[in-house]
């Protein structure tokens, strides 16, 4: 490289020596310092730069310049070269500007503000942002709303000034007209007679007496133009003085091109003249590389001569000063240099001139240089140099553009531009691009290359998986793979083996998961994410193995990974795109493990992220991934808000993306019961995806139909389709996927109301998730999964996985199985016998002194009900004597204690002064035992089932004693103490007398003395035992039964058993 300082003259503030300070207006840029925006116009020559410049100098003001030119018409440029103009100023805090890069590209405004918000932040008030030359972008060019965009969100203490040869455009016009605009143009800016003679007095030193007579003359006829009076000053300090100027009215263009020929060019020495002609093609020079495009050795001698005369020559000093012609006399110097060699010489001058700022890394004027001469191996050069440059830029435009200046004949030829060609046309010409990418894969085995050869294979792998996602494209280049190692050996680096690893490794996940090589590559990619340092190569590695563990159903791998993952986020690094990469990915992860609360925070997360950079590409997925976790706990709501944002980016995705969308919509309408609208949006899914070659889609379209068809009741159909889904699990080695299925079989029996199947299949699918640590799923229907934990519950399968399932995802049904024991109760209270208190599985000690009215307050919420019971009802049982406010107190004071002692306040809830025993956590045995003695007698009218036999035997096995034995004194315990007891007993009683009318007498026999074991003071019970042993001619057992009544009734109550029983025994022992 020749000069460093070269690279940054774009964005230097340029310096000068011995200029007049125009005071007046400083005075004038210091009172628009009120409005945020000020804006230079005038024509050129009149003195705009060299104002601003001076201006700041003055005041040591802190400063970004940039310095506009045609190469900022390409917004990703200005982008690049703004950030580097913002770096080089010193006044930045440690913190760096995003690069305009093709994830950024759907949201360019977005992008706009947040890049400008951090570019004023990193600059330390006061301040000013200096954009010169403004006029030098064509109107086309989006740079014009980018920088409208910019200048809406200008913070206090930062000013930003425009300097161009033109009038604000329109668009800018809302800025003057909510006052954050001020315009100084030609008429302030044009010299006064004051500043002219103070020009002049600098310029003359000391001789402007000579022209004393003549300044009224010279300020006429340069209307306050700055280039007007330079000019003829430069004539009268060699003390000619043109009778013609004095006489002519006004200056003009046409004047001083004129005069610069015949007045100043032409009377320079040869040296000088041929110097200024040759370094016109430079847009900015050093004096080294001045030297070298004109062969002058005093090339810095003439480069100073021209700033320190002020003849039309800026100068921006860096470790080396850099030299800069005014664009109007470049322009004019330009042009007579056309005129004054012949084609061969200033196309040979351009070409040396373009391998000058080649060396000195001025990409951008080089390019420029050699396209004028049509200097075709120049630019090829640039290419093959500095593509990936320019593309990790995000500059894929300019790229293309430098291609497409070389003729197509060239780059059919060479390789490497093909690959460069297509690279560039991917991000909005992917078809273009791949095509072009092939004729490089093609050329590359052709001139067997083999870098080439891997890397073109590469990124057409990468452009069909993560651009055009036609994924039946693969199984084409991952055979093509197979046969490279033969032909090419092996990658021949590090880097380029790592690249093949990583893009090998994501087809067959993506599109050939059943490869018999597919573990192979697995083992290299993990090998790869251990070893490489590259961030992006390391970050895809881990995404494609965490994809391929989560689909497999190693969580525990895949959760690993998720935290490396989440690790690599916190580096300062990792630019936005990346960063949201990684959290789709953990959200996917997420989706698929059924953590769906979690995969809700992730995506907003990574949402919001999205917002404040203006980086949308994963918004999408990211959404579908938040509504499919609220689908799957049924929170249709937040799923529809999703839904809807979906909706709103359809039009704009792959149509794999828009299949996702509507397999969602399929499973929000069944979820729903839809299953008209279900099968609709199935059908939509099948025909957005089916040409995409994803598995994914095939398994989830065949399993979706399944339940739209048992929607329909057309089972054979549904189970055709769940076969399928069976298969295609199967071929992915999805264990998740194949657990979906198992459950869904199992659903589906029951559906059908054939249990005993259903009962089979369930135990077969809860062995297999336990087995793999599954609690979820990556379709859920949690209202299907509640009625199958039930089920197994009910029938004693799996019963402590199947409550971790009910706990992780906070199953319950709508009305909470009071019934049912085993549910995973946060509390479990025993009345029946005993008094026990269990809360997370432990059980309460109440042996401590003042836990004992708490206690009472518990028992009495149960007695009385445990629902809706009023403060008024506990603190008559509980505080009978004393007044409302002090029993208030006590209420509120005991209420406090039991539920610190409980250590869960939403156990008990409060509300409206009721206190209720919240069901949704609380299992009490009484309630659970009423609630089954319920059930048996509404079930009990048509017959006794096999079913309601159960249930009483279940019923008996709770009854451990009566309600609340020990607190049998407290009468508030009496009555569903008595209430329960007479239910058991009645129901005893029917389906004894039941038993006994069918001949049944064995069972007859069981259920009576089973009412006995619970009360042996049950009179009716004995005279039915009696009744059954003398029809089965069990004589002597007829006798013990009535001698073991005879004696309880003598011993408890002192009274005989009751007639009915002494006849029926009298009648036995005299037959």
């Amino acid at each position: 490289m020749l000069d460093d300082s070269l690279s940054l003259a774009k964005i230097t503030r340029p310096a000068y020596s011995g200029i007049f300070l125009r005071k007046r207006l400083f005075r004038l840029l210091d009172q628009n310092k009120e409005k945020p925006i000020t804006w230079i116009c005038g024509p050129p020559g009149s003195g705009k730069t060299v104002l601003v410049s001076s201006y700041i100098e003055f005041n040591s003001g802190r400063c970004v310049w940039y310095q506009l030119d045609k190469v900022d018409r390409d917004v990703n440029s200005f982008f690049y070269y703004m950030s580097l103009a913002v770096k080089k100023a010193k006044t930045y805090r440690k913190k760096s500007l995003p690069l305009l890069t093709p994830e950024y590209l759907s949201d360019i405004p977005t992008f706009t503000l947040r890049y400008f918000e951090r570019l004023f932040s990193l600059l330390t008030p006061p301040a000013c942002l200096v954009i010169d030359n403004y006029h030098e972008v064509s109107e086309d060019s989006l740079f014009h709303e980018i920088i409208c965009d910019g200048l809406k969100i200008i913070p206090e203490g930062i000013n930003v000034i425009i300097i161009s040869r033109n009038e604000p455009p329109k668009r800018m016009t809302r800025f003057q007209l909510n006052s954050l605009m001020n315009i100084i143009k030609w008429d302030e800016i044009r010299l006064t007679m004051e500043e002219s003679h103070g020009i002049i007095k600098i310029m003359l030193k000391g001789q402007q007496s000579k022209i004393k007579n003549e300044l009224q003359t010279i300020f006429k006829w340069t209307d306050g133009w700055v280039a007007g009076l330079v000019l003829i000053l430069e004539k009268l300090k060699r003390g000619e003085v043109d009778k013609d100027i004095t006489t002519t009215k006004r200056i003009s263009t046409e004047t001083i091109s004129d005069y610069l020929t015949t007045e100043v060019i032409q009377k320079m020495d040869y040296d000088t003249r041929v110097f200024m002609l040759k370094t016109a093609v430079l847009p900015s020079m050093s004096p080294k590389m001045a030297e070298m495009l004109t062969g002058i050795n005093h090339a810095d001698r003439i480069l100073e001569d021209l700033y320190r005369n002020n003849f039309f020559t800026d100068k921006h000093i860096q470790t080396n000063p850099v030299y800069q012609y005014h664009p109007l006399f470049r322009e004019y110097l330009f042009n007579l240099a056309i005129d004054h060699f012949s084609k061969d010489e200033f196309s040979y001058m351009q070409i040396k001139a373009g391998e000058i700022l080649e060396e000195s890394e001025k990409y951008d004027d080089a390019f420029e240089q050699f396209r004028n001469a049509s200097y075709w191996e120049g630019i090829t050069r640039l290419v093959l140099k500095h593509a990936q440059e320019l593309l990790r830029q995000g500059r894929n435009r300019v790229l293309e553009i430098w291609l497409s200046n070389i003729p197509e004949e060239i780059i059919c030829k060479n390789p490497w531009l093909l690959y460069w060609l297509g690279l560039s046309h991917l991000p909005l010409n992917p078809s273009k691009g791949i095509e072009n990418l092939e004729l490089a894969f093609n050329l590359f085995k052709k001139q067997w290359d083999v870098t080439g050869v891997y890397m073109s294979w590469s990124s057409i792998v990468q452009s069909i998986t993560h651009i055009t996602m036609n994924l039946k494209e693969l199984d084409r280049w991952i055979r093509v793979f197979g046969g490279l190692a033969g032909d090419f050996g092996e990658p021949p680096s590090a880097e380029v083996a790592a690249t093949v690893t990583n893009n090998m490794f994501m087809a067959l996940v993506y599109r050939q998961p059943d490869n018999p090589e597919i573990d192979l590559w697995a083992e290299k990619a993990h090998k790869l994410s251990r070893e490489i340092r590259d961030h992006n190569m390391r970050v895809q590695a881990l995404i494609n193995l965490c994809y391929h563990n989560a689909r497999c159903g190693d969580f525990e791998a895949a959760e690993s990974i998720i935290n490396s993952l989440q690790h690599l986020c916190k580096d300062k690094d990792i630019t936005p795109s990346m960063y949201l990469l990684m959290k789709w990915m953990e959200s996917t992860y997420l989706a698929l493990t059924g953590s769906h609360e979690d995969c809700l925070n992730i995506v907003l997360e990574a949402l919001n992220q999205a917002n404040s950079t203006g980086t949308h590409i994963f918004d999408f997925m990211l959404m579908g991934h938040a509504a499919l976790s609220a689908l799957n706990i049924r929170d249709l709501p937040n799923a529809d808000k999703f839904l809807k944002g979906m909706a709103s980016y359809l039009e704009n995705v792959r149509p794999v993306d828009q299949s996702f969308y509507h397999n969602l919509m399929a499973h929000k309408a069944l979820l729903q019961g839809n299953f008209g609208k279900a099968d609709s949006q199935t059908e939509l899914m099948w025909e957005k995806g089916r040409n995409a070659g994803f598995q994914v889609i095939d398994f989830v379209y065949h399993y979706e139909k399944a339940h739209v068809m048992q929607g329909f009741k057309d089972y054979a159909k549904a189970q055709d389709n769940l076969n399928k889904g069976f298969e295609f699990a199967r071929k992915m080695r999805s264990k998740p996927f194949e657990f979906m299925c198992l459950i869904t079989e199992a659903q589906f029996a029951f559906d059908r109301d054939d249990h005993n199947k259903g009962v089979a299949l369930l135990t077969s699918a809860l062995v297999f998730g336990k087995k793999h640590g599954y609690f979820s799923a990556y379709i859920w229907d949690s209202r299907a999964m509640v009625r199958l934990c039930l089920k197994a519950l009910e029938a004693g399968i799996e019963t402590e996985y199947v409550q971790e399932i009910i706990k992780r995802r906070n199953l319950m049904p709508e009305t909470p199985p009071v019934e049912i024991e085993s549910w995973p109760w946060l509390m479990k209270i025993f009345t029946l016998g005993r008094f026990r208190v269990i809360i997370d599985g432990k059980a309460v000690q109440f042996n401590k002194k003042g836990q004992q009215k708490p206690i009472e307050l518990l028992k009495a919420l149960i007695s009385l009900g445990g629902r809706d019971v009023s403060e008024e009802d506990l603190t008559d049982v509980l505080w009978p004597d004393s007044d409302g406010d002090t029993a208030h107190q006590n209420f509120a004071t005991t209420l406090h204690r039991l539920r610190q002692l409980l250590g869960y306040e939403k156990l008990i809830l409060l509300k409206d002064g009721r206190l209720t025993l919240n069901p949704s956590y609380c299992y009490v045995d009484a309630w659970a035992f009423e609630r089954i003695l319920g059930k048996i007698e509404k079930e009990s009218r048509s017959g006794y089932t096999e079913d309601m036999i159960q249930m009483l035997d279940k019923a008996l096995s709770m009854y451990q004693g009566h309600f609340l034995e020990g607190d049998a004194d407290n009468a508030w315990t009496t009555s569903i103490r008595e209430r329960l007891k007479n239910k058991l007993f009645r129901i005893i009683g029917n389906i004894g007398s039941y038993y006994e009318m069918a001949g049944q007498f064995e069972k007859t026999i069981y259920y009576f003395q089973k009412g006995l074991e619970v009360d042996d003071l049950a009179e009716v019970f004995y005279q039915h035992l009696i009744t059954c042993y003398i029809n089965m001619g069990y004589k002597a057992e007829a006798i013990k039964t009535y001698q073991r009544c005879k004696k309880v009734f003598s011993s408890v109550l002192g009274i005989p058993p009751s007639p009915q029983i002494e006849d029926i025994y009298h009648r036995m022992m005299n037959s």
